[in-house]
C-alpha cells in the first residue's frame, strides 16, 4: 500500500498500475481487505488521525 494524506476536491483520477483506485476516509480502511502488509500501515494512519484530531 502506498499512502498519502491529503485533502481534495472534485477531481479525475486515472490509475495506471492497478485496475482500480478508490479514495476513501482513514476511518474506513480497516473496512477493507488488506494484504497482511498493509495492515500496520491502515492503522499507523489511523492512530496519526486521532492524535491530529484532538
Amino acid at each position: 500500500m502506498i499512502s498519502f494524506i491529503c485533502e481534495t476536491e472534485n477531481i479525475t483520477t486515472e490509475s495506471t498500475d492497478h485496475d482500480q483506485l478508490e479514495w476513501v476516509k482513514v476511518d474506513d480502511l480497516l473496512n477493507w481487505k488488506l494484504a497482511p502488509a498493509d495492515i500496520p500501515i491502515a492503522k499507523e494512519l489511523i492512530e496519526e488521525k486521532e492524535k491530529n484530531t484532538r
